[in-house]
């Protein structure tokens, strides 16, 4: 049986997403190696706020099963992902299980047949994942509120696992979308400046996301690109700490992360796979470091603006582009009709 100490953590918080996109279509150490498996570590709490979704939190007398079964005003609709740690699901939570001042989530997903509303349940099971690591994802999930991060709403702890609920994105994730991008990449390029917007804000909380691909994007019912999943996140006290683990998925890695005995970064590392992520985008498929040469497939870009964008992104960490940078060039922005012929 877990502490209060553990129970009282969990705590919600919510911002709105007020806007909606009409597209056209401190070591020097050898890294250690953890490739998708979950890891990170407590930073301190944020102060705790009202629920948005008031009567969750304590149910250390149930299980996952109990909770799920419809007696405790959860009604699971249908699985619709899974990682190391646990299993994500479809959920409504009803009307009698929220606050009679509940606001609005503005995630698009109130509930068509019925009363109550729409959520992604997160279920992360006790044996596979350490109380830290599932307090460090819900706290972070909470701190990095912002329009282009998943929208937390509460957590809870059961007998057998912990529970992360947040909006559910109707259109799913940016790898499950490739296949409805356009071939002008006016959707790609809305996508890639949700991402930078989401990791600006993280990177100025010296929050790290360290494990940006496709999977970890989602889309919401108004077309906006949110980060999400922060199993491997990792708060900073600066901008300048290094890190000599290496999290996340290995065909993300920026080159540094490659080299032995070398600390890195992690706030370049996760610009780094801003870059291999929509590349990808652009050629419609995910990057495989195994058979696919990055570089080769940037150069043959046609834009010269496009072009530079992801040499920049995937430079050596020395001439990496910042954010900022990033989200200034042309290419990125314009609003011209632009076909490069590798997609």
């Amino acid at each position: 049986m877990k502490t209060d100490t553990m129970k009282n953590r969990f705590s919600s918080t919510s911002c709105d997403d007020n806007t909606t996109r009409n597209n056209s279509s401190s070591s020097n150490n050898k890294p250690a190696t953890q490739d998708n498996s979950s890891s990170g570590s407590s930073s301190s709490n944020s102060s705790n706020s009202n629920s948005s979704i008031s009567v969750l939190g304590r149910y250390l007398h149930v299980t996952t099963a109990d909770l799920m079964n419809g007696n405790f005003n959860f009604s699971v609709k249908r699985h619709i992902g899974s990682g190391y740690a646990g299993n994500v699901y479809k959920c409504v939570v009803t009307q009698s299980s929220q606050s009679q001042s509940q606001p609005h989530t503005h995630s698009g997903s109130d509930n068509p047949d019925g009363a109550g509303f729409v959520v992604a349940l997160k279920v992360l099971h006790k044996d596979t994942t350490k109380d830290r690591v599932a307090l460090n994802e819900a706290d972070l999930l909470k701190k990095a509120s912002g329009s282009h991060v998943l929208k937390y709403f509460t957590s809870i702890e059961c007998i057998d696992a912990y529970w992360i609920i947040t909006e559910y994105c109707s259109k799913g994730d940016l790898h499950g979308m490739l296949r409805h991008l356009d071939n002008f990449q006016v959707m790609g390029r809305g996508y890639m400046r949700d991402v930078i917007a989401g990791l600006e804000s993280l990177h100025d909380k010296f929050i790290v996301h360290a494990d940006i691909k496709m999977k970890n994007i989602l889309i919401s019912d108004r077309n906006i690109a949110k980060i999400a999943d922060f199993g491997f996140a990792r708060q900073y006290s600066s901008e300048d700490d290094r890190e000599c683990v290496c999290h996340g998925t290995r065909d993300y890695w920026a080159p540094e992360m490659l080299q032995d005995g070398q600390s890195y970064n992690p706030f370049l590392a996760d610009i780094y796979a801003l870059g291999v992520t929509f590349v990808g985008v652009c050629e419609k498929r995910p990057i495989k470091i195994k058979y696919d040469n990055i570089h080769h497939i940037v150069n043959k870009f046609q834009d010269q603006h496009q072009m530079a964008l992801f040499r920049g992104l995937l430079s050596n960490s020395s001439e990496r582009w910042d954010l900022a940078k990033a989200k200034a060039n042309i290419w990125l922005n314009g609003e011209e009709i632009i076909y490069f012929g590798s997609c």
